[in-house]
């Protein structure tokens, strides 16, 4: 569904952590939020060094996605901060963030 590195997934998790994102939302608010959320986390010169990631290229591929692809990916991550029992790369997996 998507190309995320596990970087870049580990990153969309992170900023998305307890942001409020609902499958009922205006797809262009979900968008929106998903896209400020992640520009905000790869702008903060405290997070940026934690994961080698290519901000301009993480946000192209986010932009890109289809209004179905950002529900997807939301779901995916609330998935993924559900898994607390797994790893970090065991929920990626499990959510299907990565392959």
């Amino acid at each position: 569904m998507w190309n995320f590195t596990r970087d870049e997934a580990r990153l969309i998790c992170d900023a998305l952590n307890l942001v409020w994102l609902e499958d009922n939302l205006d797809d262009g608010l979900n968008r929106f939020v998903v896209l400020g959320e992640v520009h905000k986390k790869i702008t903060s010169h405290a997070e940026h060094s934690k994961w080698a990631v290519d901000g301009p290229v993480l946000i192209g591929k986010l932009k890109a996605l289809e209004p179905a692809q950002v529900r997807a990916l939301v779901q995916a991550v609330r998935q993924f901060w559900e898994y607390a029992d797994l790893t970090t790369d065991q929920k990626l997996r499990k959510a299907s963030l990565v392959s």
